[in-house]
Order: structure tokens, then C-alpha cells, then sequence
């Protein structure tokens, strides 16, 4: 099928035990329409929409037990809107709300707007208007130790481990430091023995 002189096709991924894995459409070579992905299990793991390769709109993520994961919006590659997150009992665990890809630190009393859109049958549906105030100081993570969930793992629990990680890290280092420092120090008295003898 040709679409606008570029080729358009339908492509769909399998796991080894014959459950499909991710199925969406590209167009010209990159990933273009309504997105599918699956657990291993057979339940949904995601879902959204690509724009020439980017990531656009709404996507949604679940736990493999179906739980809802998160949710993200997205223009054009670039993080937009209320982002949200929910540990695997349901309980919103943590919501973050960005502009042109950059982390918005509510202030409190601010309200805050955002615009659902829900995609049936692979058309838009008519949006829902969404608001919330900020009632008292939210704490959010300062933008160099957000990951992705590809650095996370799975995007639960890695930060955690990564800190430990980067503690002991530290702590190695200033050992070290400490030890070349007394072994430098005993060098140079040592030299400085040697050349007053």
C-alpha cells in the first residue's frame, strides 16, 4: 500500500512461544501510527502513537499483572503535560509535569490543567478535561537523577540501587585519595631524608 509515495506497513513481532511482542505500523521506514506492546504473558504492556519515528500523544504502560503503570504524554518526542505513576497495588505513587521537555516544579496553590485524549478504533475521542490544585510542596527528584526506564531497568527500584552504587563509589574514591596522599606524603619525607643525609 502506498501512502504519499512513501510505503506504509503493517509490522508485527513475535515472542519464541508465538505471543505477539509489539505490533504497529511504519510508514517510509519509521514507526508512524498506533503502537502495541506485550508481555511475554500475553498481557498488554504498552501502548501510544509515533509520529515519523517520535513518540506523540498519550501512551499508557502496564504491569504484567495488569496493573496500570504509568502514564505519559508526549509532542513530538518531547516530554508534555502530567506525567503519572502507580506502584503495582494501584496507589499513585508519583506525578510530574513537564513542559518542552523540561520538569515543572509546581509551586503551592498553583492549578494545574491537563487534556486527556482517548484513541478508539484509531480515532481521536473527544477530550477530557482534567484539573488538580497543589495543596502542599511536592518532592520532586532534580532533573539529573531522572532516568529513562531503560537506565532504570524496568524503571522501579534501580535508583535506589544506582545511589547505593554511586555511594560506595565515592567512598572508594576518597579511600584511595586518602591512601596516595599518606604514600605521596611518605614518599616526599623520605626523599627529603635521603637528600639532607
Amino acid at each position: 500500500m502506498e501512502t504519499f509515495g512513501k510505503e506504509s506497513r503493517l509490522w508485527t513481532d513475535y515472542y519464541d512461544n508465538g505471543q505477539r511482542k509489539a505490533e504497529g505500523h511504519f510508514v517510509g521506514g519509521k514507526e508512524s501510527g498506533f503502537w502495541v506492546f506485550w508481555f511475554r504473558n500475553g498481557q498488554k504492556s504498552g501502548q501510544g502513537c509515533f509520529v515519523n519515528g517520535q513518540y506523540d500523544g498519550a501512551w499508557f504502560f502496564w504491569y504484567s499483572g495488569g496493573q496500570k503503570k504509568k502514564e505519559q504524554h508526549w509532542v513530538v518526542d518531547k516530554k508534555e503535560g502530567i506525567w503519572r505513576y502507580w506502584d503495582k497495588s494501584g496507589n499513585c505513587t508519583k506525578t510530574e509535569t513537564y513542559h518542552s521537555d523540561e520538569l515543572i516544579i509546581p509551586k503551592v496553590g498553583v492549578q494545574i490543567k491537563s487534556v486527556l485524549v482517548a484513541e478508539v478504533d484509531r480515532k481521536a475521542v473527544e477530550a477530557i478535561p482534567e484539573a488538580s490544585t497543589i495543596t502542599q510542596a511536592l518532592e520532586i527528584e532534580p532533573k539529573e537523577n531522572v532516568k529513562s526506564d531503560r537506565e532504570h531497568g524496568d524503571g522501579w527500584g534501580g535508583y535506589e540501587s544506582e545511589r547505593s552504587f554511586k555511594a560506595a563509589l565515592q567512598w572508594f574514591n576518597r579511600f584511595n585519595f586518602t591512601v596516595m596522599s599518606i604514600a605521596l606524603g611518605f614518599l616526599l619525607s623520605t626523599f627529603v631524608f635521603i637528600l639532607f643525609l
